[in-house]
């Protein structure tokens, strides 16, 4: 399968162009947001009008998040941020944890 990932940094996408200009593209990882470490999360301004539209057009959707987040009370708060964001929502692929900042290397994996 082949499949794009978004987020606001791609701005407005037209989602029909895409479907018909590029129909090898089966999926959509949309952005939520991105977590942090003082309850700051933030929605990404596209997230809900990405899903929207690409629903419309029949896409496949899986989301992810960008996480800041260093300890794991940090975590379980923005886990429930991330379930409140996404209730009432339909997906067909997973969620994944975008953790590629380098502000996150020193919990390691056990955290």
């Amino acid at each position: 399968m082949i499949g794009l990932d978004i987020s606001e940094h791609n701005g407005y996408i037209d989602f029909s162009k895409l479907k018909r200009e590029k129909p090898e593209i089966e999926f959509l990882i949309i952005r939520i947001g991105w977590i942090g470490n003082k309850n700051n999360h933030t929605l990404d301004t596209y997230f809900e009008d990405y899903y929207k539209r690409a629903k419309e057009n029949g896409y496949k959707i899986g989301f992810y998040i960008y996480n800041y987040c260093k300890s794991l009370s940090a975590m379980q708060n923005a886990c429930d941020w991330i379930l409140h964001k996404i209730k009432g929502k339909s997906i067909e692929l997973p969620i994944f944890l975008d953790m590629e900042d380098s502000s996150i290397i020193s919990p390691g994996k056990d955290m």
